[in-house]
């Protein structure tokens, strides 16, 4: 799948959006914040970016993966 390239804040606005309509995270209130991504080189995956720690995550940690992955299947971060 071709992804789409954007910024580095896009992406964490995406995962940001992503993380906030978890029905868990949403229906706790949780404030959780999402760093910008961090760029590596092309993995496996076709992708070139991941998210570290996340604060306040703890106990959404496998619903919030599962969202940076969605967002990873869809965008690239841009190369400086």
């Amino acid at each position: 799948m071709e992804r789409t390239i954007v910024s580095a804040e896009d992406i964490r606005k995406r995962v940001q959006k992503a993380v906030n309509e978890i029905p868990e995270v949403a229906d706790d209130d949780a404030k959780i914040e999402v760093p910008i991504p961090i760029h590596h080189e092309m993995d496996r995956d076709g992708c070139n970016w991941d998210i570290g720690k996340i604060r306040g995550a703890a106990d959404y940690e496998t619903e919030v993966r599962e969202a940076i992955e969605h967002v990873r299947e869809k965008f690239n971060l841009v190369e400086k």
